[in-house]
């Protein structure tokens, strides 16, 4: 018989209020249904469990205690999904890592998790070994077979296992215990690894479950890692609370998206700007009207005028309903989204949730009026919905935390009927010859000239103590003629927020997980590879 509600919050009774409960929870209620999809197998909540509880007996076993600390390097697979829930049910701290992690990166992460244990796939133990050995971390199970042997006090997966000695969540676990630690990107510097707590899934099921009549018993059809928290704290928890199927695949790919919709008979799935525009660069195939069936939530890019376009190429190939959204890992997502059941407005990410406040802010952190551009604060209305700080690094925790608000170094505004903006990150903001110049709005200037692909706007560095501007491009014609392009723009945008550089790329860098441009590489990138506009009035004066 299933369990009586935990408690009510926000209107919504929840049956268990940690992750763990919430599995369990699905289990005890449909142990013979199908819970699980991976590639072709499929799995009922009752025969993952069996797993769970085999490598909760043997982590019990070699010593792991409430708030230890476990380390997977490890691709999407039954296993890491097995493994997170194992964690969740005994109070242990799951610490996923990026597989594109190389060796310094990873040798990093590892020495600041300092875990009790580490789990690892046999095809990364090239880059995960001598990673391990600089970080000091001695033994591991690895998943799978080893192409290479193995050194002293590495075990395989199938004999570290030991017989399962019992059943269900540890009663003792929390709603404010730690669950996980997910590590950010980095882009700003050394990668923070935010502390999740145990409640912060369960609510963002509820969240999600807000933004679309869902029907019951649905699939959800996951394309991201859980090294990122979309896939393991808000899609797996959204299917573990309402009874849909969770699927998954290795990684994302394009090229078989749309066949892995069709296989799985998805009709939900989770895929960003990024992967859309990679999907788009796939041959139209007549497969491709299997999309019609199916809704996307992610982060569509808000503003960003490319960002845009691709979301109007995607709706007239594919047909899919689309949903933005605005969040980040520290709020376990959803503080901002699109609802089926409110009205559109281009570029907006929605009405936030009534499970926040948010404000945008201008200096000192007082909220600004309709319409002007500041930082975007937010804090939660209900208890560890958010996360509790950043692992070994309290001073970045404080920083952000400040005044009761949670700083997210995010740029937006809010419209006169309330709905959020987002405008980019406040790196992306410049300041020349004394004024405070947006990145996007020279980017959406830039995106109507002939030829423009892609647009990424940053600063470089200035002879006068302040930036100079510089447009990265993507252009289709092999032509392209920057001197063109400035000239056009001192038509249509001040004197101020025109370009001095002009930087024809062939293609924009971005990240491996969301696929945002990552403008800090492009900082970072030889000045002398872009035209430069003073130079050109030299030679022609």
């Amino acid at each position: 018989a299933a369990a009586a509600p935990i408690a009510e919050v926000m209107g919504t009774a929840l049956p268990a209020d940690t992750m763990g409960g919430l599995f369990w929870h699905r289990v005890r209620t449909a142990p013979d249904a199908i819970g699980f999809r991976f590639k072709t197998e499929r799995f009922t909540n009752a025969e993952l469990a069996a797993l769970v509880d085999r490598i909760r007996a043997s982590l019990r076993r070699d010593g792991a205690e409430r708030g230890a600390r476990i380390a997977a390097f490890m691709y999407n697979s039954p296993y890491i999904l097995a493994l997170f829930m194992a964690c969740a049910s005994d109070g242990l701290v799951f610490c996923p890592m990026n597989v594109a992690l190389r060796r310094s990166d990873l040798a990093y992460t590892l020495g600041d998790v300092a875990p009790f244990a580490c789990f690892f796939d046999a095809e990364l133990a090239e880059v995960y070994l001598p990673a391990a050995a600089d970080a000091g971390v001695a033994g591991a199970v690895v998943i799978g077979r080893p192409s290479q042997d193995m050194p002293s006090g590495i075990r395989g997966f199938e004999d570290w296992l030991a017989a399962a000695d019992r059943t269900g969540p540890d009663p003792n676990i929390a709603a404010s215990d730690p669950l996980c630690i997910i590590y950010s990107g980095g882009t700003t510097g050394l990668p923070k690894g935010i502390v999740i707590p145990q409640f912060g899934p369960v609510g963002a099921a509820v969240r999600y479950n807000t933004i679309a009549r869902f029907s019951e018993h649905e699939t959800y059809f996951s394309v991201l890692q859980f090294s990122h928290s979309f896939a393991p704290l808000i899609a797996l928890p959204f299917c573990l609370m309402y009874g849909h199927i969770f699927a998954f695949w290795k990684w994302w790919s394009a090229s078989r998206f749309v066949d892995m919709v069709e296989q799985f008979d998805a009709t939900i799935s989770d895929i960003f700007i990024g992967m859309i525009a990679t999907l788009l660069r796939t041959p139209p195939r007549p497969q491709d009207k299997v999309l019609n069936r199916v809704r996307i939530v992610a982060g569509l890019g808000g503003l960003d005028p490319v960002a845009n376009k691709l979301r109007e190429d995607f709706h007239r190939r594919f047909g899919s309903t689309t949903f933005d959204l605005y969040g980040f890992t520290e709020s376990n997502g959803l503080v901002a989204f699109e609802r089926e059941s409110d009205a559109r407005k281009p570029g907006s990410c929605g009405i936030p949730s009534d499970w926040f406040d948010v404000v945008v802010a201008g200096p000192n952190d007082f909220p600004l009026s309709p319409g002007a551009i500041g930082e975007v604060l937010v804090r939660p209305r209900v208890p560890y919905t958010i996360g509790l700080g950043y692992h070994n690094k309290a001073e970045n925790t404080v920083r952000s935390w400040r005044n009761l608000w949670l700083h997210t170094g995010d740029l937006g505004y809010f419209d006169g009927d309330g709905y959020l903006f987002y405008v980019g990150r406040r790196d992306h903001f410049l300041r020349r010859r004394g004024e405070l110049i947006s990145a996007w709005e020279i980017e959406n200037a830039i995106m109507a000239f002939p030829g423009v692909v892609e647009v990424a706007v940053v600063a470089a560095k200035s002879e006068f103590g302040e930036d100079e501007v510089r447009a990265c491009i993507v252009s289709s014609d092999p032509g392209f003629d920057p001197q063109a392009l400035i000239d056009d723009l001192r038509e249509r945008i001040a004197a101020f927020k025109v370009p001095r550089y002009v930087d024809v790329m062939a293609a924009l860098p971005r990240s491996g997980a969301k696929r945002e441009i990552e403008k800090f590489r492009l900082q970072a990138r030889d000045i002398a590879l872009a035209w430069d506009s003073t130079a050109e009035q030299g030679r022609r004066a």
